[in-house]
């Protein structure tokens, strides 16, 4: 009668049987598929119980077990002391960051402009930390904001804030036209050096960029409609701030030069550049009741 031994006591069974004779416990040859095989392998037909089988195992084996295990360890150790002799060290007394490279090398403010405007319509917000002043040289934007407004040889305060970037994706989601880059001109009348301000030690040079676009996006069906207040375009303004023969973006906005051009923006922004779901002339009937620009705001239901 083939035999079968008890996982618990090691007693020695008959295999037809499903209670241990000697503990009483569940025999389950099914479930010790592990133990069988261990059996068969190692063991042979132990009659001294598995656990005890086990031991001897171990004990059989334990020379050859810790040699691999010191061989193991030693090689670790070789390897780690061999990286650490050729390995250099520097104790830093805060936390390392990631150092970026400026990526307007070797261009003029215009140039810069332009490579910005770029980094707004591709979404490309790690070349638009690259341009930025305050990546690089955060003290002088502080210096500049602390001490630049109310400034002699200075038409209009710095420009300190990054709305055009910000809804960059609204803008030019369905933009009609874009015109070319010029230099910032807010009003008839002023000098051509008028987009240069000098903002103590620092010069600065602004640009703009005007944005056409068209009720539902479709500028045929707009032209009846919008022949009253025109085509809708907002005023996009750069300021470009030189420090050591480079050239940062000190800030940048969206400019209303008039109650419809900033309402045009606010339209836009609130819409999400979805020109297609509206029309601008919204602005014309509401410019026909309001008395200022919060007042058309709510017209025109958008909450500031």
């Amino acid at each position: 009668m083939e035999k079968i031994y008890c996982s618990y006591c090691g007693k020695e069974n008959e295999r037809n049987k499903k209670v241990c004779k000697k503990c009483f416990k569940l025999l389950e040859p099914k479930d010790h598929l592990l133990i069988d095989y261990m059996k068969s392998k190692w063991f042979g037909e132990c009659k001294d119980g598995v656990f005890k089988a086990i031991k001897n195992f171990i004990q059989t084996h334990l020379y050859g077990f810790i040699m691999t295990c010191s061989i193991l360890v030693a090689s670790v150790t070789v390897f780690v002391n061999v990286v650490n002799k050729n390995a250099t060290y520097q104790i830093v007394s805060e936390k390392p960051t990631m150092v970026l490279s400026y990526a307007g090398e070797g261009l003029n403010s215009e140039e810069v402009v332009k490579k910005y405007i770029e980094a707004v319509k591709k979404d490309d917000s790690s070349t638009i930390k690259k341009l930025r002043l305050e990546t690089f040289h955060p003290e002088i934007r502080s210096e500049i904001e602390k001490n630049g407004y109310d400034l002699p040889n200075t038409y209009f305060d710095p420009i300190l804030k990054y709305e055009y970037s910000k809804n960059g994706i609204y803008y030019y989601k369905e933009i009609h036209e874009e015109s070319k880059i010029s230099k910032a001109i807010p009003a008839y009348g002023y000098a051509e050096n008028y987009y240069i301000n000098q903002y103590g030690r620092y010069k600065t040079y602004t640009y703009e960029q005007t944005l056409q676009y068209c009720s539902y996006n479709d500028c045929k069906r707009a032209e009846v409609e919008e022949v009253i207040a025109g085509v809708p375009f907002i005023t996009i303004w750069i300021q470009i701030v030189e420090v050591d023969g480079k050239y940062y973006v000190l800030g940048e906005q969206a400019v209303g030069k008039t109650i419809y051009e900033f309402l045009v923006n606010k339209l836009l922004i609130e819409h999400e550049g979805n020109t297609k779901n509206f029309s601008f002339t919204e602005i014309d009937k509401a410019m026909i009741t309001c008395s200022d620009e919060e007042d058309c705001l709510k017209i025109l239901g958008i909450e500031e």
